[in-house]
């Protein structure tokens, strides 16, 4: 049996290798001769590899460090791992022996029962993913299941595994079990109640609005870093009626992760009458990198000069923050700021982020500079969406074709 630690270093590779897969497949279908005459193995590996790849990994860590019995998480791993490798590797003989897609999924369900409720969370996962809806009552009998041992918990270990399974009922869309999950709405456990937000923002169950922005208004609720009632306006499109709300919690919370979802939230919705809200964090200690940020694509440039100030931030992720928002800003007025930081500041993040500006800006004086900034020299990967929120990635997606195309007019100015 081999060690939780070599589990994980195992897992990292794996996750690293599916997730550059499905990046590599992205435009076209993934090709494995494993899956071409299966469709059930094809929806089952799809989803796991693919839809919900960025949630896999975080799952299994999950899994690997909020685990009661090291057994149990072998169990599922190991079978997890074993089945998952036999389908990159097209091996159908093993895939079968493993019981094949219906197999994957009963091994799952059953490990629904397990003792561990870290085995139990990454099991619902695991059946959420594989789209297949006949495993939702199952997932409900988690939802409704009281545990004595870990009701409403604040201390130690709070049970997190209901919340999981309600996601779970979300990720399957199965919209008849919404009571069930709302009724988690009301729980002291933030994991329930965090869990029965995210499933309903799936099911587009607007029905629940009222209920949930009284979550997010009640400071009794709050725990670090439940951002989901905010995901939850966005993803049902009822964020626009309530612009106001939101921009209240961001300046309110106590929570930097919470006040950063609320900042990217109101730049989602475009609601630009709340630039002065947000830019009221630009003085405030752990708000600043992502205030400045939000601004530049809100293009509030009346704000330029304020943020040009964080470039002189003690702090690195701040003066990065604020390089990168300068340019998207098209402040012009700062490129000799932008070039002392590309040329002198001691983080090479940083220098990447001011050489990201001076090509926003064709600043064509330092583009040989800039160049230099790329991992490989070549100008290529400028821009990362891990600078920016999940909820503003349609707006960075515009941003990195826009940076693409003046990295390559750069290098073609250089030339002449």
């Amino acid at each position: 049996m081999r060690s939780l630690f070599s589990t994980a270093l195992l897992i990292l590779c794996f996750t690293a290798a599916i997730a550059a897969q499905a990046q590599t497949v992205a435009p076209t279908p993934i090709r494995l001769e494993a899956l071409e005459n299966d469709e059930e193995l094809k929806t089952l590996y799809l989803g796991i590899a693919n839809k919900y790849i960025a949630q896999l990994s975080s799952q299994l860590w999950t899994l690997t460090h909020a685990y009661d019995s090291k057994e149990e998480v072998d169990k599922a791993l190991d079978y997890f791992i074993e089945f998952m490798k036999a389908v990159e590797s097209n091996n159908a003989e093993q895939i079968k022996e493993l019981g094949g897609a219906k197999g994957f999924k009963d091994k799952f369900a059953d490990f629904l029962n397990s003792k561990d409720q870290a085995v139990k969370g990454f099991s619902a996962f695991i059946l959420g993913a594989s789209g297949d809806k006949s495993y939702a009552p199952k997932l409900a009998e988690l939802v409704n299941h009281r545990d004595p041992s870990f009701e409403d918990r604040f201390a130690g270990d709070p049970m997190f595994y209901r919340g999981r399974a309600a996601i779970a009922l979300g990720m399957l869309n199965a919209a008849e079990y919404k009571s069930d999950i709302s009724k988690l709405l009301k729980s002291k456990n933030e994991y329930d109640r965090a869990g029965a937000i995210f499933a309903l923002a799936d099911m587009d169950a607007k029905e629940f609005t009222r209920e949930i922005v009284g979550i997010l208004k009640n400071r009794e609720f709050e725990f670090s870093g439940d951002d989901s009632p905010i995901y939850f306006l966005i993803e049902t499109g009822e964020a626009k009626n309530y612009k106001k709300d939101i921009a209240e919690i961001m300046l309110s919370t106590s929570d930097s992760e919470i006040a950063e979802t609320a900042a990217y939230a109101l730049v989602a919705i475009d609601a630009k009458e709340h630039a002065k809200d947000i830019a009221k964090l630009l003085g405030k200690e752990f708000r600043k990198g992502s205030a400045a940020k939000a601004l530049a694509l809100m293009n509030a440039t009346e704000y330029a000069d304020e943020i040009a100030q964080l470039l002189k931030d003690e702090s690195s992720l701040v003066r990065s923050a604020a390089a990168l928002s300068l340019g998207i800003l098209k402040s012009k007025k700062h490129i000799p700021d932008l070039a002392d930081i590309l040329l002198k500041d001691k983080e090479e993040f940083v220098r990447n982020n001011a050489a990201v500006a001076i090509f926003f800006l064709e600043a064509d004086k330092y583009f040989k500079e800039a160049l230099k900034e790329g991992s490989d020299g070549s100008g290529e990967g400028y821009l990362s969406e891990i600078d920016f929120h999940p909820l503003v990635k349609d707006k960075v997606k515009i941003l990195g074709s826009e940076l693409e195309r003046k990295i390559e007019l750069a290098k073609v100015s250089l030339i002449k």
